[in-house]
């Protein structure tokens, strides 16, 4: 390699290398395929960490909307409706509670 001295001089660098110091596709005494698996075991393992943290996130507003649907009853039907988080479960949640409503309203008037 050519490269100038601080004085402007150019001079040529060379580094011996053996046979020893120099193993070819070896970095910190790892292949490297097995960086690559590491690397790729890592990605696999974060993006799995990801979507099961979105997955709860979202499952977390059904399961409330489930249990308040399972314990809706004539005093609740008075209530109001309670956030679901998402404007989609609360629409749901408005649809449920009219549907269940207006039972309500026919059994009342049938009796």
């Amino acid at each position: 390699m050519l490269i100038a001295n601080k004085s402007g001089q150019l001079r040529y660098i060379s580094k011996v290398i053996n046979k020893t110091d120099a193993r070819p596709g070896m970095h910190h005494g790892l292949p490297h395929i097995a960086w690559v698996g590491i690397f790729a075991l890592a990605a696999i393992g974060l993006f799995l960490l990801i979507v099961l943290f979105i997955i709860h996130k979202v499952t977390k507003p059904v399961e409330s909307l489930k249990d308040w649907a399972k314990s809706l009853d004539e005093d609740k039907l008075k209530q109001p409706i309670p956030d679901f988080q998402y404007s989609e479960l609360n629409t749901l949640a408005e649809i449920v509670k009219m549907s269940l409503s207006s039972v309500q309203e026919s059994l009342a008037r049938e009796q």
